[in-house]
């Protein structure tokens, strides 16, 4: 029963996309009258939220300095418990920075060493000119 419902489905989707897209104008401006006619509703009902949230204000940053303690004590005790893990990790990072040092630094080196070998190529060539406009 259900692959028949199914199969009608998919059959019939080419006609129910075509009625779909036939209806779209209309139901795009049903939706807008909609939205306009609700529209000091909505702008009323964003402003009383508004108020409601500003009146509260005082009881919220209340609650949320109570609290503090509560929050500070659950975070110290988190990373206590996790201490051994976050040990580890950082252990393993720091390794892994070590191992890329390492394999970097050769690769330094050569350009450090191409860099200079650029340098005093540059000034002797530079000094040749200077010899060679001078004659």
């Amino acid at each position: 029963m259900y692959i028949e419902l199914f199969t009608a489905l998919v059959e019939a989707l080419p006609t129910i996309i075509d009625a779909i897209c036939e209806a779209l104008p209309e139901i795009i401006d049903m939706s807008i009258d909609a939205l306009l006619e609700l529209l000091p509703l909505l702008i009323d009902c964003g402003i009383k939220l508004f108020v409601a949230l500003i009146e509260a204000l005082p009881e919220i940053i209340d609650t949320i300095i109570t609290a503090i303690p509560k929050i500070v004590k659950s975070l110290v005790e988190s990373i206590k418990e996790k201490w051994p893990d976050i040990k580890e990790a950082g252990k393993q990072l720091l390794l892994k920075i070590g191992e890329k040092i390492a394999d970097v630094k050769e690769d330094l080196k050569n350009k450090a060493h191409e860099l200079v070998e650029k340098i005093k190529t540059g000034i002797t060539e530079k000094f040749e000119d200077i010899k060679n406009a001078g004659k």
